[in-house]
């Protein structure tokens, strides 16, 4: 009798954000349950502590592990080996987690000979430092956002005025926006700084389309997910979820093919393994790399979406040696995700969630639907939708509409969503 390969997945951060894609990878575990028997390790705190994680045994058929937030690599090393596990798959956010994975990955790879799907430590840590990760670009030739170190109120001032404002301000080591400001006078930059101190990163905010594409390969072989838009950059007082997100995006803002070649690329300049986000900004015609992300993003739901290849499934593909290019088939379907500003009714919401199309609603508590006599969406909400033609997508929202009134978008999507000839799967 063949022995089974027990996998361990690493996750960090809200699980239900994984979601409505956990059924594929409880699917997947159960399709391949005479080869491999699937575990998630969840490094979100304990139960005793943090309630709400249990939420986990609602989305993950395996059995699951709780950890507390600042679990050390070496004591999930111990828990591996004395588990037995012969493969450990990271799908962690935030960063400082896929740093703390990449070094449970030097370690049990390198001591006991265990897989463990994590970029590099070397390549993790470049990714989590902005300023490092610029000079990579540069090196390999490609184009970030010119950036500026300054150490001082005296240089910061000196960039501004060279560069001129509106300016971008933020942390080398950035992580979830945390410290990233749109500064427009040198007011604004004194106050920053009082607030943030230094040496921080200061960049020419450039007015264009921001776009991020996700990549998923090890060793040379790399798959490019589908551009998704984020709207046009710009800050402001609002959330940034409060956005519409499409993709594939349209030829008068990028061509789709050709940010997926430069992400291949640049996945192939850095030899990661694993998963990246890149976000680019499109902006007079030139394509600027703004950042890499050592991890999946909030585009991964439509970038499954889109092309119906599971990010997470492919991962463990990866730790099980059986990850072939030549197997994997992208699909192109368009898909939007926007939030709805308005109160909803239970009733309301059950209706919209079945429509066709629909294929996952997320607000800030997971537990609503199994309590509709306390329910009430206070604070906006965001729904995926996807459909094999532009048309459907326009179709749905007008099924929303019906129910949500305007949506306050409708008249951008032609901006932004691709045509069926603009793109080639």
């Amino acid at each position: 009798m063949r022995q089974k390969k027990k996998v361990l997945l690493l996750r960090g951060l809200d699980i239900s954000v994984v979601n409505p894609h956990l059924t594929h990878i409880n699917q997947y575990a159960k399709e391949n349950a005479d080869d491999i028997e699937l575990s998630l390790a969840y490094t979100e705190g304990l139960p005793e502590e943090n309630p709400e994680v249990l939420d986990a045994e609602k989305y993950f058929n395996g059995n699951v592990y709780y950890f507390p937030t600042d679990v050390s690599h070496m004591e999930l090393a111990q828990f591996v080996i004395e588990n037995g596990f012969d493969v450990v798959v990271s799908i962690s956010m935030p960063d400082k987690n896929n740093v703390r994975d990449s070094r449970l990955k030097e370690h049990l790879e390198k001591n006991h000979g265990i897989k463990v799907v994590a970029h590099s430590l070397e390549v993790c840590e470049l990714m989590c430092d902005k300023y490092r990760t610029e000079l990579h670009l540069k090196k390999h030739h490609f184009h970030p956002i010119p950036s500026h170190f300054v150490y001082n109120l005296e240089e910061a001032r000196e960039v501004a005025q060279a560069i001129g404002y509106p300016i971008i301000i933020k942390p080398s080591e950035l992580c979830l926006s945390e410290g990233v400001e749109y500064i427009q006078s040198d007011e604004q930059l004194h106050d920053y700084f009082e607030k943030f101190g230094f040496p921080k990163m200061m960049q020419k905010f450039l007015q264009g389309t921001q776009i991020s594409v996700e990549v998923i390969g090890q060793k040379g072989n790399y798959i490019d997910m589908v551009p998704i838009s984020k709207e046009e950059t710009g800050f402001s007082e609002h959330c940034p979820l409060e956005k519409f997100r499409v993709g594939p995006i349209k030829n008068t803002i990028g061509s789709n093919e050709e940010l997926g070649r430069i992400s291949r690329e640049i996945a192939e300049s850095l030899n990661m393994e694993g998963a990246i986000e890149i976000e680019y900004i499109i902006a007079d015609g030139q394509i600027y790399v703004l950042e890499i992300n050592p991890r999946t993003s909030g585009c991964v739901n439509l970038s499954i979406a889109s092309t119906e290849l599971n990010t997470y499934t492919l991962l463990i593909d990866m730790g099980l040696d059986r990850f072939d290019l030549h197997q994997v088939e992208k699909k192109k379907n368009y898909v939007c995700e926007f939030p709805v500003k308005k109160e909803l009714s239970y009733e309301d919401l059950t209706y919209l969630l079945k429509l066709p199309g629909v294929i996952h609603f997320e607000r800030n508590k997971a537990e609503w639907f199994e309590h509709e006599e306390n329910f009430n969406l206070t604070n906006f909400g965001r729904f995926y939708i996807t459909g094999k033609t532009p048309a459907d997508i326009r179709g749905i929202l007008d099924d929303f509409r019906r129910v949500t009134g305007d949506l306050g978008f409708e008249e951008k999507i032609d901006v932004y969503l691709a045509k069926d000839e603009e793109v080639l799967v």
